[in-house]
């Protein structure tokens, strides 16, 4: 009984020692990082979700898996608006300001470009290369990618 208690302490010993080590490389290894909420309106600022949705863009499943990968790649989550130097910069790394297409090549590849509208994002701005084109297959690889 005496050999057993002690082989347990030691392994809560270790577990205490190295588990936070463990625990901060899991988190970047895994890559993980801060997720924040999407930010919710007051009630009072709330709108009324109609019964029934007509028109706009209807995306498959296997087309958001394809975009969200296209998307991570082309703009990583860690590059923000705020933090960018030039308006060029800032247009480039917020979304509003980019035009998004995919196509559904085959039921395993999909095409997904990203154009930058930089009139809608202001006056006078000139980009000659922002934009990219990605080639994802149905398991979430890209393919091919290029300008």
């Amino acid at each position: 009984m005496k050999g057993g208690y002690r082989g347990w302490g030691a392994s809560v010993r270790r577990l205490l020692a190295w588990g936070p080590v463990l625990g901060l490389c899991g988190c970047s290894a895994s890559g993980l990082y801060r997720f924040e909420k999407p930010e919710r309106v007051p009630a009072n600022e709330a709108v009324k979700i109609p019964g029934q949705i007509e028109g706009g863009v209807k995306l498959t499943g296997p087309m958001m898996a394809a975009l969200k990968v296209a998307m991570a790649d082309f703009r990583p989550p860690w590059i923000a608006p705020e933090k960018q130097d030039t308006p060029e910069g800032k247009c480039l790394a917020d979304w509003r300001y980019i035009d998004t297409r995919v196509v559904q090549a085959s039921d395993d590849l999909f095409y997904v470009t990203f154009s930058p509208n930089l009139s809608a994002c202001g006056p006078g701005l000139v980009l000659l290369d922002g934009g990219a084109v990605y080639a994802i297959d149905g398991q979430g690889r890209i393919l091919a990618a290029g300008e």
